[in-house]
């Protein structure tokens, strides 16, 4: 039983990412499609934002299980 709920943990993790990235990318075509410059700080924050989680997560993955 806790292990169902640790892999829950780290599911609910990557959802979580895959859903910011998801709404950064649909926040870089709006950038793009209205030719709207004043997002790139907020796309560029947000992506220092979410690099850094992603490399930690993948870290976990590589040394983590059989």
């Amino acid at each position: 039983m806790r292990q169902l709920a640790e892999l829950r943990g780290v599911v609910g993790e990557w959802r979580d990412l895959e859903k910011s990235a998801t709404e950064l990318v649909e926040l870089v075509q709006l950038s793009i499609r209205e030719s709207d410059h004043s997002l790139e700080a907020e796309i560029g924050s947000e992506l220092e934002r979410l690099a850094p989680r992603l490399e930690g997560m993948e870290f976990e993955l590589l040394f983590t299980g059989e």
